[in-house]
Protein backbone atom coordinates (compact mmCIF):
# COMPACT_ATOMS: atom_id res chain seq x y z
CA UNK A 1 0.00 0.00 0.00
CA UNK A 2 2.97 2.81 0.71
CA UNK A 3 4.16 1.78 -2.83
CA UNK A 4 0.99 2.58 -4.61
CA UNK A 5 0.41 5.80 -2.25
CA UNK A 6 4.42 6.77 -3.24
CA UNK A 7 3.26 5.75 -6.85
CA UNK A 8 -0.02 8.09 -7.16
CA UNK A 9 2.39 10.76 -5.54
CA UNK A 10 5.39 10.41 -8.18
CA UNK A 11 2.27 10.57 -11.06
CA UNK A 12 0.94 13.58 -9.61
CA UNK A 13 4.28 15.66 -9.00
CA UNK A 14 4.09 15.41 -5.54
CA UNK A 15 7.36 13.08 -4.97
CA UNK A 16 10.07 12.17 -6.84
CA UNK A 17 11.76 9.01 -6.98
CA UNK A 18 15.27 8.01 -8.04
CA UNK A 19 15.62 4.60 -8.97
CA UNK A 20 19.02 3.04 -9.02
CA UNK A 21 20.07 0.14 -10.88
CA UNK A 22 21.21 -2.17 -7.99
CA UNK A 23 20.28 -5.67 -7.11
CA UNK A 24 17.81 -5.84 -5.52
CA UNK A 25 16.46 -2.97 -7.31
CA UNK A 26 16.41 0.71 -4.84
CA UNK A 27 14.75 3.48 -5.19
CA UNK A 28 14.36 7.02 -3.15
CA UNK A 29 11.75 9.73 -2.91
CA UNK A 30 12.07 13.24 -2.33
CA UNK A 31 9.71 16.00 -2.57
CA UNK A 32 10.29 18.52 -5.54
CA UNK A 33 9.37 22.37 -5.45
CA UNK A 34 5.42 21.64 -5.84
CA UNK A 35 5.80 18.58 -2.60
CA UNK A 36 7.50 21.84 -0.38
CA UNK A 37 3.91 23.56 -0.50
CA UNK A 38 1.88 21.29 0.66
CA UNK A 39 2.65 21.72 4.17
CA UNK A 40 1.79 25.42 4.64
CA UNK A 41 -1.68 24.62 2.19
CA UNK A 42 -2.37 21.95 4.60
CA UNK A 43 -1.79 24.26 7.38
CA UNK A 44 -3.82 26.83 5.85
CA UNK A 45 -7.02 24.36 5.47
CA UNK A 46 -7.05 23.29 8.76
CA UNK A 47 -7.63 26.75 9.93
CA UNK A 48 -10.37 27.17 8.26
CA UNK A 49 -12.02 24.00 9.58
CA UNK A 50 -13.75 24.41 12.68
CA UNK A 51 -13.17 22.10 15.70
CA UNK A 52 -15.33 19.04 15.88
CA UNK A 53 -17.71 18.78 18.68
CA UNK A 54 -17.75 15.69 20.45
CA UNK A 55 -19.92 14.00 23.04
CA UNK A 56 -18.82 10.72 25.20
CA UNK A 57 -17.36 8.95 22.10
CA UNK A 58 -18.94 10.20 19.69
CA UNK A 59 -17.51 12.81 17.04
CA UNK A 60 -20.57 15.62 15.89
CA UNK A 61 -20.44 17.84 13.11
Amino acid sequence: MILASCRWRTRDGLVTRNVYAEAPPRGEYELPPLGHTLPSLIHRSRARIPPARTVGTAVLP
